[in-house]
């Protein structure tokens, strides 16, 4: 197992900024995780929601009942560092499943805003995962949870299930960058996949991602745009929620 000599900032120090008193056992072994959002509505999807936050000030992290089943939602902010946190903190906990769901800015023509995007692998056009594996290894998600998403999702919403890029940069993306993804049938962009994929991948924790268009690189339009827009992406937002929820519920 990689960087077993940092286990003891991990289970002293990480552990106890995202739980309470450092304990696994306020989480479940089944997560859903908001990447870069979600702070102030996951949980509220839960049945008896109850916060098993440790003292980091900028994520949240709740246990409950959805279906009958237990599981832990735990929204965080945006960017690697803190993806890499909570897998391994699952991977601790041996999860059975975890769910990431987000947004993302849309890159090929056919994906419009509020469309929903499930990649069955990204890009690693960021450093995070570099520290664990070389290049040459793939960041892919589970075909058995993305199949169940899909069967959930289908003939509900207008969803895209393809390959997106993952970067560790936001502001430097350029035409000439974007255009080369869309000339690869990239879908879209976002600053969290590939690091969820593959570290779960490593850590044999089966994972999925759901993410709602809520801007395109390549027309520049964002939910800013109009209400109407901006409704639409909060409705598939909520799906993405809802869906992720009900797959995790499973036996």
């Amino acid at each position: 197992m990689p960087h077993i000599n940092n286990e003891y900032f991990l289970r002293k120090l990480v552990l106890r900024w995202v739980l309470k008193n450092g304990d696994l056992n306020l989480i479940s072994d089944r997560i859903l995780v908001g990447l870069g959002c979600g702070h102030a509505v996951l949980y509220k999807y839960l049945h008896n929601p109850e916060n098993v936050t440790g003292e980091a000030k900028t994520i949240e992290v709740y246990t409950g009942i959805f279906n009958g089943t237990r599981i832990s939602t735990v929204a965080i902010p945006g960017g690697g560092i803190y993806v890499e946190w909570i897998v391994r903190i699952a991977a601790l906990r041996k999860a059975k499943a975890i769910i990431g769901v987000g947004f993302c800015g849309g890159i090929a023509e056919n994906v419009e805003l509020g469309d929903i995007v499930i990649p069955i692998g990204a890009v690693r056009d960021e450093d995070t995962t570099d520290h664990y594996v070389s290049k040459k290894m793939p960041a892919v998600g589970s075909f058995n949870l993305i199949r169940k998403i899909v069967g959930k999702l289908e003939n509900n919403w207008n969803f895209h299930v393809g390959i997106i890029v993952t970067t560790s940069s936001s502001l430097t993306e350029t035409t000439g960058w974007i255009r080369t993804w869309q000339n690869m049938n990239v879908l879209a962009v976002d600053c969290e996949t590939s690091v969820f994929l593959l570290l779960s991948h490593i850590f044999g924790i089966p994972s999925a991602v759901m993410l709602v268009v809520s801007d395109h690189t390549v027309k520049k339009t964002s939910y800013y745009d109009s209400p109407q827009l901006s409704k639409k992406i909060e409705s598939g937002f909520a799906t993405v929620i809802k869906t992720a929820l009900s797959v995790l519920s499973e036996k």
